[in-house]
């Protein structure tokens, strides 16, 4: 059996100390995570785990960390270090600035807005997180007192019907602004998302300070969201369809989960839509001298948007292979006035 003398527990215990020390420090000084807590600690009191970083260029001297407080997992914000960069290994170095008071100020927001959320919930509209509804701030804008701007993100429950949005849905929109302003949460933006396609709803500043009837809401929304126009010109739609054929046909990946052919990217100021993104997808090698009906395709579209589009103040035309992207040619209604012919813009443009 083998007998320690008092003096050799003693460099033991020394020795075990001392390297717990040691690894305390090297964590604290050296791994993020250490680092980090004893800055917000010994700056806040709280203890944080690291949610993501921003990712960092190989020769960048800073990581910006995104934290979640240990205590309130609603208490989000940043933390910028500056690194040190050794070969693969960066080791962290300084704080260089935080958003504490911008994460403190959202999470009030926060609070104001949990009044209200059960009654949102009831009216079909829910969180985008797992956590429910999530306020977010934006730092890098912020208004005249120096705050960061705040933005609520929602889904609703059911698709939007788009198609019909004035009957079928202003009222919960009206709603929703209602419930909002009453909290008192003070918001720059809210969104609401569709759970079926990637098309959302955008109430910025004014809509959501001004307490607007519901028809005027509805025009504001008009004008401040061309997704809403995309769906209320479907006449043009059916005028479209028509001219398709075997060799072309209307609408990109986008607009065909949107079940459109268009996209409208231009409204008055009374929020009509009067310019269109038309992209024209054409089988393989319709797009070159193989296609003897070009000539014919292209004049067939121009004259459908000169007579049953005609109001349209833009219009841009993307023409593709589908089956080489790369394949495309573009036109807007200003350059097509270069041409004398629909043979010379042909002839000169594919």
């Amino acid at each position: 059996m083998l007998h320690w003398s008092k003096k050799k527990i003693v460099i033991a215990s020394i020795i075990t100390a001392a390297a717990l020390v040691c690894s305390f420090l090297f964590f604290i000084r050296y791994v993020s995570t250490g680092f980090l807590n004893v800055y917000t600690i010994s700056e806040y009191g709280e203890a944080v785990t690291i949610m993501d970083r921003t990712p960092s260029m190989i020769g960048s001297s800073t990581t910006t960390y995104r934290v979640q407080s240990i205590k309130n997992s609603r208490l989000q914000f940043t933390v910028k270090v500056k690194v040190n960069n050794y070969l693969l290994w960066r080791t962290p170095k300084e704080v260089l600035a935080d958003t504490y008071e911008d994460g403190k100020d959202t999470y009030e927001e926060q609070l104001k807005l949990d009044t209200v959320i059960g009654d949102i919930e009831r009216i079909g509209f829910q969180g985008l997180s797992a956590d429910g509804l999530y306020v977010s701030f934006d730092a890098t804008h912020r208004n005249e007192d120096g705050a960061s701007y705040k933005r609520l993100s929602l889904m609703s429950d059911e698709k939007i019907d788009f198609r019909n949005f004035r009957e079928n849905e202003m009222s919960r929109f009206h709603q929703l602004i209602s419930l909002i302003q009453s909290s008192g949460s003070d918001f720059y933006r809210v969104s609401v998302s569709d759970p079926t396609i990637p098309s959302t709803i955008h109430f910025d500043e004014y809509a959501l300070t001004m307490s607007l009837p519901l028809e005027e809401l509805y025009h504001y929304l008009r004008k401040n969201n061309p997704t809403l126009d995309n769906f209320t010109v479907r006449k043009w739609e059916e005028q479209l369809r028509k001219i398709e054929n075997e060799r072309f046909t209307f609408g990109s990946e986008m607009t065909e989960m949107l079940d459109l052919s268009f996209e409208c990217n231009a409204l008055t100021e009374d929020g009509l839509c009067n310019g269109i993104l038309l992209t024209v997808q054409y089988e393989h090698n319709g797009l070159t001298s193989e296609n003897e009906h070009l000539v014919d395709d292209v004049t067939a579209i121009l004259q459908t948007l000169d007579h049953e589009l005609m109001h349209l103040e833009l219009y841009e035309l993307v023409f593709m292979d589908k089956d080489e992207e790369h394949k495309t040619v573009r036109l807007t209604n200003e350059e097509r006035e270069q041409f004398e012919s629909v043979e010379q813009l042909v002839e000169e443009t594919f």
